[in-house]
């Protein structure tokens, strides 16, 4: 079972966050799937990640949380195993199959409408016999990879590794960027997975079943005090650019990287300006009875901002240290109004920002606010099946207006 890191950091108008890891499943299987003309096939069985924590069925799934699973493209590599190593040098390129999923046959990929897809990538003969290892990228592609059917000369898996993710986002952006944009352009959001198991191509065929994993985290806001209105929300110092896949050693990229200031997405940025994160007292539910006190995870339900901004991993070393930036407005009473400003640093070099994972920004402890908010986050893997581990505390810096 994963292990989901609970980070519980309490201070005034501040803080800091640590960070969870994630994990990729993989399951290799015997087998002999066939595709429809009866010629064997690699089987390949595709499990997105959960969003908001539960794998959603299509029916009652609000778009906006399918499209941070849907696949709208995959790329399927198959590297062939040249040398006598494990090493990724050894993994040469030897098959590429592009797939768009916006064709009217899907380019042969089921959609299981679960947040599962399927996929049967033909083994021709001249992969009999040959120990390949399968990475697959969806709705990304990495530029400048050749394949070769020789088996020696196509790209190697370990410069493969080294490939950006195509999206790079400028100072002042809004976070969509990272995710492949809105509306019917988009092009959804960048996940990848890279097999730890050799498969050996047989005449009988084989199965491999992935577990994709997002290239992105994504940042919610918890708002918990009632006279408390969120008027703004960015990542600032936050680096530009990220490796399309995971890597063994936790660093930003070094080429062409700058560290910017992303704003929230346009969807959010639209309802604070209309106080779209203005704090909502629940609704009894008509199986309760009266007196009904709301729990905090009712008060949860209805005043969690989700999906406010998504950002790329970061390693958070020396000075390029990013920190979550949260513009409010408390309500003083008589129409009075006091603005501030919460500044939540990654202050050690060792709390990384790192992909599938989810940030939960926690305001307030459920009463009236006058000039000062304890602040909490939660730090999870962006997946279901997690386990609790409390961390311990440390405080951040705020300004107030």
């Amino acid at each position: 079972m994963k292990e989901k890191l609970l980070l519980m950091k309490s201070f005034l108008i501040g803080g800091a966050a640590l960070l969870a890891t994630s994990c990729t499943n993989e399951e290799i299987i015997g087998g002999n799937p066939e595709t429809e003309t009866g010629n064997p096939g690699l089987s390949i069985s595709i499990q997105t990640p959960a969003a908001d924590g539960v794998v959603f069925t299509k029916v009652g799934t609000i778009e906006d949380e399918a499209a941070e699973w849907a696949v709208k493209t995959l790329n399927v590599y198959l590297f062939n195993k040249s040398g006598a190593t494990e090493k990724d040098s050894d993994y040469k390129l030897y098959k590429h199959t592009p797939l768009n999923l916006s064709e009217m046959d899907k380019d042969g990929v089921t959609d299981n409408s679960d947040g599962t897809y399927s996929y049967n990538e033909p083994i021709t003969a001249d992969m009999i016999g040959k120990t390949m290892k399968v990475v697959l990228v969806a709705n990304d592609a990495p530029a400048g990879v050749i394949p070769n059917t020789d088996g020696t000369s196509g790209t190697g898996l370990d410069e493969f590794k080294t490939k950006l993710a195509n999206a790079s986002v400028s100072e002042g952006s809004s976070a969509d960027v990272l995710v492949g944009g809105t509306g019917d352009g988009a092009t959804g959001f960048p996940m990848s997975y890279v097999g730890e198991s050799d498969i050996t191509m047989t005449p009988m065929g084989e199965s491999v079943s992935a577990t994709l994993t997002r290239t992105v985290a994504r940042l919610d806001i918890f708002n918990y005090t009632p006279n408390l209105t969120v008027t703004g929300v960015s990542l600032v110092k936050a680096v530009n650019k990220s490796y399309l896949l995971p890597q063994a050693a936790f660093t930003d990229p070094t080429t062409g990287v700058s560290y910017v200031t992303i704003n929230a997405t346009q969807e959010w940025q639209g309802k604070f300006g209309s106080n779209g994160g203005a704090f909502v007292k629940p609704t009894k539910p008509d199986d309760q009875l009266e007196p009904w006190t709301p729990t905090e995870d009712d008060y949860k339900k209805v005043n969690t901002l989700k999906h406010v901004l998504y950002m790329y991993e970061q390693a958070n070393a020396g000075e390029n240290i990013a920190k979550i930036h949260i513009d409010y407005k408390l309500s003083m009473g008589g129409g009075a109004e006091k603005t501030a400003s919460l500044d939540i640093p990654f202050t050690s070099s060792t709390e990384k920002i790192e992909r599938n994972t989810l940030y939960t920004v926690k305001l307030g402890d459920g009463t009236i606010a006058q000039d000062k908010i304890n602040a909490t986050i939660t730090v999870e893997d962006w997946v279901t099946e997690d386990v609790d581990v409390p961390l311990d505390p440390s405080e951040g810096s705020d300004t107030v207006e």
